[in-house]
């Protein structure tokens, strides 16, 4: 599977490289967690948000299996930390570029000295599915952990540590999350994840090439949601999103990817604050919401050509002409009528190295624009909608 490596040595290498990715938010899941190796976390993080699902339980931190300190840096950091009672589980997420499942805990022991295993994966589908997983286990795991919390822990600890016979159970302050609770979500396999290219604007609202990325996000909200005339059925969850935008001249340039959630006909439509700051949604009011999005942070011109695309991979560019020109029965075999009038068309696994190839370099040259980018700010739906 591309983007995917099984992992037996120099987990705090892997660490590393992670951290110095250009991720937009991380998230872990860890029952034991050490200052000294948190901070390798927090080294890289900037204004990134963090947070940290681990254990409450106090005779561990009495043991010192775990810090008090490596939580309370979290929170010093601006990071939010939850507990669940019982939790095994070790994954770090920096989203949406790479995925860390391991059976190594945040310690010195475990990323340097400890026989450890596991995978690292840089796939979409499969860094979605861990997300998914790790945000379903967040919002079971109750209320955020406060400083004044950690000090009255530390009061605690002090006193156990005092007293004599020595004190049997300090007891588990963390979540409790039934087990029977359905957290492992649907799996992703590479056969069936789902890339497509999202049009944006129309062939009489064409952009020039030296439109600036951001002021098209700004002003399309292309970073949170794809926008539709008709409900869209066919986006399941996880399914990675090439974001691109009809130019001058003929061509379409794609900026940026996301990942795309499934349509919620309860939820996913234009609100009124979204038509009274952006009036053309009236003709494109549903959505696909997206997270984690990547954009390019210069202008469509630099961006890579969907007309260029066609022109190297033909009938294999996208996934309904692909599958005529294998049928070979008449049907249509051409992309650039396959994508007349549609709002997105789906992509072939060739298309999807073709375009995250190029995209990357522009990635790597141009600067990313990330989900906590401040050119964004007032542009994101109500947190209730």
């Amino acid at each position: 599977m591309d983007g995917f490596r099984l992992v037996s040595t120099e987990w705090a290498n892997e660490i590393d490289r992670a951290v110095d990715q250009p991720w937009t938010s991380l998230l872990i899941v860890c029952p034991f967690i050490k200052l000294t190796t948190m901070k390798r976390l927090l080294r890289g993080r900037g204004k990134r948000p963090i947070r940290v699902i681990t254990r409450f339980n106090l005779d561990d931190f009495n043991a010192g299996v775990s810090d008090l300190d490596s939580l309370a840096a979290v929170i010093d950091a601006g990071g939010q930390v939850r507990g669940v009672k019982g939790l095994h589980a070790k994954l770090y997420i920096f989203d949406p570029v790479c995925a860390i499942v391991t059976s190594a805990n945040l310690t010195e022991a475990a990323l340097l000295r400890n026989h450890e295993f596991g995978f690292v994966s840089t796939g979409f589908s499969v860094v979605s599915a861990c997300h998914d997983y790790a945000e379903t286990l967040w919002d079971a795991a109750g209320d955020n952990l406060t400083l004044a919390q950690i000090d009255d822990w530390r009061c605690t600890l002090a006193r156990a540590r005092a007293s004599y016979p020595p004190v049997p159970s300090l007891g588990d302050q963390g979540h409790s999350v039934a087990v029977s609770t359905p957290l492992v979500l649907k799996s992703y396999s590479p056969f069936e994840a789902q890339a497509f290219v999202k049009f944006f604007g129309t062939s009489g609202e064409r952009e020039p090439l030296t439109e600036r990325v951001i002021d098209q996000l700004r002003g399309g909200s292309s970073h949170w949601a794809c926008t539709y005339s008709k409900r869209p059925r066919q986006v399941r969850d996880g399914a990675t999103m090439f974001l691109s935008r009809m130019v001058i001249p003929n061509d379409y340039r794609i900026y940026g990817q996301a990942i795309g959630r499934a349509h919620d006909p309860d939820r996913d439509m234009a609100s009124a604050a979204d038509l009274a700051r952006m009036p053309w949604k009236s003709k494109w009011p549903y959505y696909v919401r997206i997270h984690s999005p990547r954009c390019i942070d210069a202008t469509l011109g630099d961006g890579i050509s969907l007309a260029e695309m066609m022109d190297d991979l033909g009938p294999h560019s996208f996934a309904p002409t692909s599958r005529n020109f294998a049928a070979n029965d008449g049907r249509n075999i051409v992309p650039r009528r396959a994508l007349m009038q549609q709002p997105q068309v789906e992509l072939t696994p060739d298309a999807i190295a073709w375009i995250s190839e190029r995209l990357d370099s522009a990635f790597l040259k141009h600067g990313t624009i990330l989900a906590d980018d401040p050119r964004l700010a007032g542009t994101w739906p109500d947190p209730a909608q």
